[in-house]
């Protein structure tokens, strides 16, 4: 799974189960992981306040595709909004979802206020839902209702795109990540030799 904030790895056992006299369990290998050595930002997309509706989005040079990287065409969607204090309709909240195909990222969504562009008003993009070679990124706003209900945002995202081998070396036990021989504390590595 990529997060901006944490990457992490999770493996499944889905077709098979420890056997009964079982301590622990071991993953040994490596992983194949996309990492970027810069960040891009998209031209301003404008969505209506309205659930369900979005705008079009090109983000360029955002996966990367047989060693090549390429623009991913994709569309900022309203997920769902309301009023963040009943009864009064200046201030509202809103959830906006993205979706990139595997092998790319988001980072964060700015809003842009148009009357005053040097307002910042940034939330990160976090990822989940991940099927069919895609995965869904979400932000989460609370913001002034604009008069016309439209937004307008600017999406930073991942680009100078290569692929990565990751050495993978943990046992996990009933209680969690078993610790190497002499080891303590909550911040101990592992390593691919065990320590």
């Amino acid at each position: 799974m990529v997060s901006p904030l944490r990457p992490w790895l999770s493996v499944e056992g889905r077709d098979w189960t420890p056997g009964r006299d079982a301590r622990w369990v071991e993953v040994r290998g490596t992983a194949a992981v996309m990492v970027s050595s810069m960040d891009r930002d998209s031209e301003v997309v404008s969505v209506p306040l309205e659930k369900g509706t979005g705008g079009p989005v090109v983000l360029e040079k955002a996966v990367l595709n047989h060693g090549k990287e390429e623009d991913v065409h994709t569309e900022l969607t309203v997920t769902n909004w309301g009023f963040s204090i009943p009864g009064q309709k200046d201030n509202v909240w809103v959830e906006l979802s993205l979706v990139l195909p595997d092998g790319s990222g988001a980072r964060e969504l700015e809003l842009v206020d148009r009357d005053n562009p040097e307002e910042k008003n940034n939330q990160s993009l976090l990822p989940g839902n991940f099927r069919n070679g895609k995965s869904t990124w979400a932000a989460f706003f609370v913001l002034q209702r604009p008069e016309d209900n439209r937004l307008n945002f600017r999406i930073r995202y991942a680009s100078g795109l290569k692929e990565a081998e990751v050495p993978v070396s943990f046992r996990i036990g009933m209680a969690g990540i078993v610790l190497p021989a002499g080891a303590a504390g909550e911040n101990c590595e592992i390593n691919g030799n065990g320590e």
